[in-house]
């Protein structure tokens, strides 16, 4: 049984208690979400997997998936559990949502009694939980307040990195270019059109983008159409080939590198395990 908390109507939180009986065996199959996920482990047991790795949460397990992580859950007999949905795009600013998908994230960390930040992540979950429990209505000030204070807790251990505090005088000058290579990343790009977005000669524009971003255009454009083609392969039947395509890769053979890159497996096994086979 899942129990959705009341959250206030202008405050894009979900908060859920969840609670498996005896004669239950709840499986949420391979999965992405818009959302970072966090979920606490009251009592019980619940299997994660993601990545090619298989994990077990006990009473008082933390588990948080970041936004687009692809992860599947089984809860077994008696297993109760938390589990909050924080859309980071509601928390951070426009520009900071462009530059999102240049940032080497942690997909997925756990936590449990032996790690440092454990106490800070858990306090924020069971004084959240012990609020909207005591409200009926609560404030829309105090989710927020929560909200953010998790926010920042995830930044400071890398989870999210959005350059929001980097002081960089190059950034505005390059976010016509990144604003260019969103809308156009499914599109055979190179990198002279993109760089007349923003006046720059193409060996210029790639040092100071590298420079800026720690990352190459190319490595810039490859993860916006990765991005894509995980969502294509969790939310549509659509063959591979075809993901290839609409996403912009050159080939299929192009797109499985990049994919087994980023997911140290490729495209192939994740949509096996979205139908379920092996």
């Amino acid at each position: 049984e899942i129990l959705p908390y009341n959250m206030p109507h202008n405050a894009p939180i979900r908060f859920n208690y969840a609670e498996y009986n005896e004669n239950s065996l709840f499986l949420s199959a391979f999965h992405i979400h818009n959302e970072i996920e966090i979920i606490y482990v009251i009592n019980g047991t619940l299997t994660c997997r993601y990545n090619n790795k298989e994990r077990i949460l006990t009473k008082s397990d933390i588990i948080i998936f970041n936004k687009n992580s692809i992860h599947e859950t089984e809860a077994t007999k008696e297993t109760k559990l938390y589990a909050m949905q924080i859309p980071i795009e509601f928390f951070i600013s426009d520009n900071s949502q462009l530059l999102y998908a240049l940032t080497d994230t942690i997909d997925v960390l756990y936590f449990n009694e032996g790690n440092p930040e454990y106490e800070e992540i858990k306090g924020y979950m069971e004084k959240f939980s012990l609020h909207t429990q005591k409200e009926e209505h609560p404030s829309r000030e105090y989710t927020l307040g929560y909200a953010y204070l998790i926010i920042s807790f995830l930044k400071k251990i890398n989870m999210i990195s959005t350059f929001e505090n980097k002081n960089d005088e190059n950034i505005p000058k390059l976010l016509p270019a990144l604003n260019f290579m969103r809308e156009n990343y499914k599109e055979k790009l190179t990198v002279l059109e993109i760089a007349k977005t923003v006046n720059f000669n193409t060996n210029y524009f790639e040092r100071l983008f590298k420079k800026t971003f720690n990352v190459t255009v190319v490595e810039y454009i490859n993860t916006l159409r990765i991005n894509k083609a995980v969502k294509l392969i969790f939310t549509t039947n659509k063959k591979l080939t075809e993901i290839s395509d609409i996403c912009g890769f050159s080939s299929p053979a192009h797109f499985n590198m990049i994919f087994k890159k980023k997911y140290k497996m490729p495209p192939s096994a994740y949509k096996k395990a979205k139908s379920g086979t092996t």
